[in-house]
Order: structure tokens, then sequence, then C-alpha cells
């Protein structure tokens, strides 16, 4: 291997930030946002199929619709960034003993306190700890909690993602 390539391949590596998860939070209902947007994307397929003087146009008013649609559907939500701790730190707090493995339990971690330590470390700082804490505490359903906790542990544990080429 080449001197440049070798040198190119350390300035990435070095270069390399934590990884990070836009973690997508439902704050509205979507019921009715989602409904446009599918009657949006119909309207699109059926415009593309006109022949007659106005299809051209109504292609371009089906997309314009089709954006709106998205957009409504994009507002329900909130992203939250999360972003992985540094390995030492997350081994670190896995180690604590609150997070032990319960006896009697296949777990590698206590998979009821841990997962909620690792997110409230890996959450973005618009809100402080204990204003995170009160929100999945009081805000959020136990799916959407467990959810979330699960984001937070699956981008500092690393796993290896299917989604990656093997080229």
């Amino acid at each position: 291997m080449s001197n440049t390539k070798k040198a190119a391949r350390r300035k990435r590596l070095l270069g390399r930030q934590r990884p990070s998860l836009p973690y997508q939070l439902k704050i509205e209902d979507d019921t009715a946002a989602v409904a446009e947007l599918a009657a949006a994307k119909d309207a699109v397929d059926t415009a593309r199929f006109r022949d007659d003087d106005r299809a051209e146009q109504a292609v371009v008013e089906a997309e314009a619709r089709l954006e709106t649609a998205r957009e409504a559907v994009a507002a329900c939500y909130e992203t939250i960034p999360l972003t992985a701790m540094e390995p030492k730190a997350f081994e670190a707090l896995a180690a604590q003993p609150e997070h032990a493995p319960r006896e009697g339990k296949d777990e590698r971690w206590n998979a009821t306190t841990f997962p909620r330590a690792v997110f409230l470390e890996c959450a973005p700082d618009d809100l402080s700890r204990e204003e995170w804490e009160t929100f999945v505490d009081e805000r959020l359903a136990q799916g959407e909690r467990e959810a979330l906790f699960l984001a937070a542990v699956g981008i500092n544990a690393r796993w290896p993602s299917g989604s990656i080429p093997n080229v």
C-alpha cells in the first residue's frame, strides 16, 4: 500500500466522529397527515398518467401537494440526535453496580436501569438531565420509551449493521 493511501486512511480514521443517530419521536398524531400523504402520492401517480392539455400542470400541482404532505408528516415528529458515548465511558457505565446483570437473568447488563442511563448520557443538551428524566417518565408511552432507550444502547454497543454493503 502506498504512503499516500496510508496517510489518507490515517486521516479518515483519526478524523472519525463517534456515531450518531437521528431518532424520530412522534410529537403529534400523524394519522391525518399520513392519510393525506398517501392521497397525495396517489394524486401524483394519477396525474402522471393524464394525457390531456392540463396533464403537465396537474403533475406540478400534485407534486406540490405531495411536498406539502411530506412536510406535514415531518412536522408531527421531532428529531432527537443521539450521539454515542466514548467507548470507555460506555463500558464504565455498564460496569457500575446498579447496572450489573440481575441474578437469574440472561442479560449483559441490567435491562431495566442500563438503557435509561445510556439514553441520558447520549441525549442532546437542549433539556437538562432532570428534564429528560421527567420527559421520558411523564410524556412517553412504555413502547416509545423502550424504543428510544434501545436506540441509545444500539448506537453505543456498535452492533454490526446489515445495511453496510460488502463491496
